[in-house]
């Protein structure tokens, strides 16, 4: 199963919704017992800003895998503006290396680039949590 939850920064809502979002995500991260990966998905055209980095502080204290995911990198204006957001990105995530992988997904659901492959990635959390199960 994947779960998407709401947005928090550039969402437009009411803070106290926003609030209550946030206290329900907590709840399904600290007894998720089955949650295998965390995908934090930014806009590549915006890079990871505050918001961002406050839920990586927040995820370090639910001990879960995250995986950066750069979304709409076809709303990126050149290629130097997408290696600027991967080295920036690159550069912050490292700082959580105990829980945020090292390799940094890029999609584009509208032109399906990159969507297979971190279809594999999801696919790839899930058989590593039926092989740990199936051979204790």
């Amino acid at each position: 199963m994947v779960v998407d939850s709401p947005g928090y920064g550039f969402t437009d809502a009411p803070v106290k919704l926003k609030t209550l979002w946030w206290k329900m995500i907590q709840k399904y991260l600290c007894y998720g017992v089955r949650l295998n990966l965390i995908l934090l998905c930014v806009p590549a055209h915006r890079g990871i800003q505050g918001q961002d980095i406050k839920v990586l502080e927040e995820l370090k204290h639910f001990n879960k895998p995250v995986h950066i995911v750069l979304t709409k990198v076809d709303q990126v204006k050149n290629n130097e503006q997408l290696v600027r957001t991967l080295n920036e990105t690159s550069g912050i995530t490292h700082k959580y290396g105990h829980f945020v992988r090292p390799e940094i997904h890029l999609v584009c659901a509208e032109h399906n680039f990159g969507v297979p492959d971190l279809r594999s990635r999801i696919g790839l959390a899930f058989e590593l949590d039926h092989y740990k199960e199936n051979f204790k």
